[in-house]
């Protein structure tokens, strides 16, 4: 099975969000052939579900755990000029602060999101 989306995907569901999404759309126990038929409302289901999360603001979002997880490391590979002025976007765009902890509330990122699964034989 191959997935492609856009990054309005995977800034609100974790990979274990889409494999619990995939394995309730198409289970396993499904005749081979079936799963082929059932891709496209696998997909509108991972699209919604991101939908839904990135209006959550109760829950830490992938992006903002990737944001604070790899801001220290983005810093080492900036000339400091850089890094300070990507800082400053950075916490004007994500609400981060110098340690990379979210300054504002905890939530989704609203953002374009398509999905399309194809299996591949």
């Amino acid at each position: 099975m191959l997935l492609l989306a856009s990054d309005g995907l995977h800034d609100n569901l974790y990979e274990n969000d889409i494999l619990s999404s995939l394995s309730h759309t198409l289970p396993p126990s499904l005749p081979p052939s079936l799963p082929s038929l059932l891709l496209p409302a696998a997909a509108a289901a991972l699209a919604h579900q991101a939908s839904v999360f990135s209006t959550d603001s109760s829950r830490v979002a992938p992006w903002q755990l990737s944001r604070a997880l790899l801001s220290q490391e983005k810093k080492k590979t900036l000339h400091p000029f850089t890094w300070k002025r990507k800082e400053r976007e950075q916490a004007a765009m994500c609400g981060l602060d110098d340690n990379g902890r979210p300054l504002r509330a905890l939530g989704g990122k609203q953002d374009d999101i398509t999905v399309v699964l194809a299996r591949v034989h």
